[in-house]
């Protein structure tokens, strides 16, 4: 209790004493002290002045400039719409006294969109981390990333560009089967050399097929009915590109007899536009 009687209460500063102080000389503060004072950075304060947020202050007689109440109200003015999601570019409009509920109506808007964003990336790098995929698997094929190449990635990730929702969901089936039944025929084509001879590439025709054949009769839109999100030029040659760049010459000679033994047996129409090497693009 003696203690406590010795140094009393904390002191605080009373509106009296701002008064009593009021005659003093008025201070300024230089660029460094504002930007302390606003809880930013020099920087910032520089950038306010150069996009014009921030009215250029008096200069004292060594040229240093002078910093005043008016101006930490706006800066902190600034920094208080910043970090609500006020554009900087909206900034002057919304303090000059526009339609701040408009202005708050359209910002509610925006959070709500960008909280559905990052809700929806929490969930997808957790998939990503429960399921131990790479980072760059396609979204919806974490369960399965286990059994995909890099380059089964990379062509997933450039269907998820060019086709539609429903297309896609037909396109992780696909990826899904070929890691449950044809495990066997993945592994040989990924694995087949550029320069292969004709017997390899024949025999490898010959095991896809059945594969080939039972993916277009469950999935005719492949042939005849395009699923796509672009316009259609762009989207072939996004297709037969990446095909090219992903699958070296022997494979893309699989595919392509593959594909054209297909459409023979089914009687689709054939069009064959030969690849840079001689070869159809598949």
């Amino acid at each position: 209790m003696a203690g406590a009687a010795r140094t009393g209460p904390r002191r605080r500063l009373s509106v009296a004493a701002v008064i009593l102080g009021a005659g003093r000389k008025r201070m300024v503060w230089s660029t460094s002290q504002l930007a302390q004072l606003a809880g930013t950075t020099v920087n910032t304060v520089r950038h306010y002045h150069s996009i014009g947020l921030l009215a250029e202050p008096e200069r004292q007689a060594n040229g240093y400039k002078r910093y005043g109440v008016e101006h930490l109200v706006r800066v902190l003015q600034v920094r208080r719409l910043s970090d609500l999601g006020v554009s900087l570019s909206k900034i002057p409009d919304a303090v000059a006294g526009g339609d701040q509920r408009e202005l708050l109506r359209e910002l509610h808007a925006e959070l709500e969109a960008s909280i559905r964003r990052l809700e929806r990336v929490r969930d997808e790098v957790g998939s990503l981390l429960a399921h131990g995929a790479p980072l760059d698997t396609p979204t919806g094929f974490e369960g399965i990333a286990e059994g995909m190449t890099p380059t089964d990635r990379s062509l997933a990730s450039i269907f998820a560009q060019v086709y539609d929702d429903a297309a896609m969901a037909d396109v992780k089936e696909m990826f899904e089967d070929g890691q449950q039944r044809y495990q066997d025929l993945d592994a040989a084509f990924e694995a087949l050399p550029a320069d292969a001879d004709e017997e390899e590439r024949v025999a490898l025709v010959s095991q896809m097929l059945p594969a080939l054949r039972e993916n277009l009769d469950r999935y005719p839109w492949l042939l005849t009915e395009p699923r796509i999100r672009q316009a259609q030029p762009l989207a072939e040659s996004a297709l037969v590109e990446s095909m090219r760049a992903l699958y070296n010459e022997a494979q893309l000679d699989v595919l392509a007899r593959s594909m054209l033994q297909v459409r023979t047996q089914t009687g689709q129409p054939i069009s064959v536009d030969p690849g840079p090497d001689g070869a159809a693009p598949p």
